[in-house]
């Protein structure tokens, strides 16, 4: 699973400001329903976000997790504009900018993050709405939100709902394998024999499997089964990369760190 820092706190630069507004929750729609469109998507039993547009891009050159890139990131992490919106103490977990992406499984590549313009979270039966943005933007968009926030809702989803493509979902598949079978058993064998040498202790393998469609894939079906199939797992949907996940390989909430690996090879 690649690696998904979904609820990091984020900033942008100092010309950025971001508002958030509690809005009836009756007036939120299904969040994984728009988060098959152009949305950042991601949702736990207890956490739903969705990010719209892009207010700010922070790139992560040469070696994503490079100590380089943490401090620049953290650097911009604190530069953003926090305006009022809502009483601090009625904001959720995820008020703020934050920043959504799928960064590769190599820590060695470059990967990138996006600051949502428009951040959807939902929890505890409760929504939320933050702006990101020019500040004068984000403090007009939020008051919108406080004085008619059936019709600001409908107008800041009109994006992903737009041009949506309802056609029929694919009923025939092709499977096919990228490795031939006696290249697998050969690649068993081998990490057999270099952990019987001592070179490793465990060895996950795993081969692709391409997968071809008489109609193009809706993924709009296809995270609604997720959410049907695995009610206990996170969902989500970046940049057409998209998945349900049992574990929680690392989580912080301030100086508190959380781990729940179900494979886990490290003592406790």
């Amino acid at each position: 699973m690649t690696a998904l820092p979904a609820n990091a706190r984020v900033g942008a630069p100092s010309s950025l400001g971001s508002c958030t507004v509690e809005v009836p929750a009756e007036l939120c729609p299904d969040l994984v329903d728009l988060g098959a469109g152009e949305g950042l998507l991601w949702r736990s039993p207890s956490l739903s976000l969705l990010g719209i547009g892009s207010a700010a891009r922070l790139d992560l050159g040469g070696q994503w997790a490079a100590t380089p890139n943490q401090e620049i990131v953290a650097r911009r992490l604190g530069s953003i504009g926090q305006h009022p919106g809502n009483d601090p103490g009625t904001l959720p977990p995820a008020a703020g900018a934050v920043a959504l992406g799928a960064l590769p499984y190599d820590p060695g590549r470059s990967g990138h993050l996006v600051v949502p313009r428009v951040l959807v979270v939902r929890a505890e039966g409760l929504c939320w709405v933050t702006l990101a943005g020019e500040p004068e933007w984000a403090r007009e968009q939020a008051r919108q939100l406080r004085h008619s926030p059936r019709q600001a809702l409908t107008r800041l989803f009109s994006t992903l709902t737009e041009g949506r493509q309802h056609g029929p979902a694919p009923d025939g598949f092709e499977l096919s394998t990228t490795m031939a079978h006696g290249d697998w058993l050969r690649l068993v064998e081998r990490a057999v024999a270099e952990i019987e040498n001592g070179l490793f202790e465990k060895v996950v393998l795993a081969r692709r499997v391409d997968v071809r469609t008489n109609r193009p894939l809706a993924v709009r079906e296809v995270l609604a089964r997720m959410v049907a199939l695995y009610p206990s797992c996170t969902i989500f949907q970046m940049d057409g990369f998209l998945g349900a996940s049992p574990e929680v390989l690392v989580s912080r909430c301030g100086l508190e760190v959380s781990s729940h690996p179900l494979a886990g090879t490290v003592a406790r």
